[in-house]
């Protein structure tokens, strides 16, 4: 799933949802690191330094301090937010595979490539002044944030995209406020899609076997029971999709439940009492208020330790769970040592089996080719036939002419030894 929330101001942002996990723990951090050729163009890179992300913010140069777009910006980030499935983070997690870490962190990084390719800006000169033309500019600023639960203390793995809104025009030699709409428009379309099939084919090299889904994937293994166990915040929206159908007698739009996924309570208050009051004309009670947002994230980050969160979801499983979880990365682990081992094999039996092989080939090939050589050459048979069809000669005609007259002789009383003896003496001549 990929989610995008558009940053005003965002002052204070990197402390409170950046590098706190999506709960805070005292002393621990996540640390984020820089991507994108405009990040590259702004001399950024490898972790980042909180003074380096409050200067893209503020619109400065990182480095000179000087002021990047012409005009203020209206929006400071675009936190694109980037989820794996959750069989995947509960391999991650919660069965402490590593591996599946670092594939879902290459992927990230080749999802920013794909959402890179469509970061534009504005074109204002001219005729395009009051249009909204763009120009590809293929650059953007983005600081990423890996974070491994949810604020719900499941296990989930997901990436804060957080992109800051500038990006270089090369021919005009400036920077300009970036203009998302083709990125984020691919999101959960084309980008969703490619990072899907690259985390597939990454896990599948790891020896897990992939089931397709409609909204992603599972692993075989870890079944949907374990999966709806660690997913809190799924039940709890589609337990609001329920709730506001029953108010509205209507299904809430995809927007509505995005509003669901990413506002606070106070936020989801102000935002139920004037719909309410828009459809029925009145405002709501306090009791059906209250039932109403009964369920959203609370706007601050529970305090608890990263070992504490990962005791909570380990009390999760029954002792045969822990074993099962345990005995997939374990089988992954033998697949994958077996397939490598394929792989690289000693050169002298590879060597061995090429020289194999080209023998069996060497053979067939030579048999193939005494095959037709004995289908084009003609039988002795054959040629004896074919002489036998060739001109006489005089001598040749005058003795089989005499020879059919001592025949002819015979048939009309001759004695049998007469014909025979007279045969062999014009044989002799």
């Amino acid at each position: 799933m990929i989610t995008v929330k558009q940053i005003k101001n965002g002052k204070g942002y990197l402390k409170a949802h950046l590098s706190a996990n999506d709960y805070y723990s005292e002393g621990e951090e996540v640390v984020g690191y820089w991507r994108g050729k405009g990040a590259q163009l702004l001399e950024l890179e490898g972790p980042v330094d909180p003074v380096d992300l409050e200067a893209v913010r503020t619109n400065r140069h990182p480095q000179s301090g000087e002021k990047l777009t012409p005009r203020k910006l209206q929006t400071v980030f675009h936190d694109i937010g980037l989820a794996a499935p959750k069989a995947v983070s509960i391999l991650a997690v919660v069965a402490g595979d590593e591996r599946v870490r670092e594939a879902f962190t290459d992927c990230v990084d080749e999802a920013i490539q794909e959402l890179e390719k469509r970061a534009a800006v504005r074109v204002r000169s001219g005729s395009n002044y009051h249009t909204e033309n763009v120009k590809m500019t293929g650059n953007i600023v983005t600081a990423v944030y890996i974070h491994d639960s949810s604020r719900s203390l499941d296990p989930q793995l997901h990436a804060h995209l957080v992109t800051g809104n500038v990006s270089y025009d090369h021919e005009r030699g400036r920077w300009y406020a970036l203009q998302p709409r083709l990125m984020l428009e691919s999101a959960n379309g084309e980008v969703r899609g490619q990072f899907l099939r690259s985390l597939t084919k990454r896990m599948e090299a790891m020896g897990y076997e992939v089931i397709p889904r409609a909204d992603g994937f599972g692993i075989r293994g870890i079944g949907r029971e374990l999966e709806q166990r660690f997913s809190r915040r799924s039940t709890q929206r589609k337990a609001f999709e329920q709730r506001y159908e029953e108010v509205f007698q209507k299904a809430p739009s995809k927007r509505r439940i995005e509003q669901f996924i990413k506002e606070g309570k106070k936020a989801a208050t102000e935002r139920f009492v004037d719909e309410y009051r828009l459809q029925f004309g009145k405002v709501p009670s306090t009791e059906l208020t209250q039932q109403f947002v009964v369920d959203w994230r609370s706007s601050k980050l529970k305090k608890i330790s990263t070992a504490s969160v990962h005791r909570l979801q380990q009390a999760k499983l029954t002792p045969g769970e822990v074993s099962r979880l345990a005995d997939l990365v374990n089988q992954s682990r033998s697949i994958r040592e077996t397939k490598e081992a394929e792989c690289t094999e000693a050169p002298a039996e590879q060597q061995r089996r090429k020289s194999q092989a080209k023998e069996v080939d060497d053979s067939k090939t030579e048999t193939a080719q005494r095959q037709k050589e004995s289908r084009s050459k003609p039988t002795t048979q054959g040629a004896s036939a074919k002489d036998s069809r060739a001109p006489l000669s005089k001598r040749q005609l005058q003795r089989r002419v005499r020879q059919g007259l001592v025949v002819r002789a015979a048939f009309q009383g001759h004695p049998l030894g007469l014909v025979i003896g007279s045969l062999h003496r014009k044989a002799r001549r």
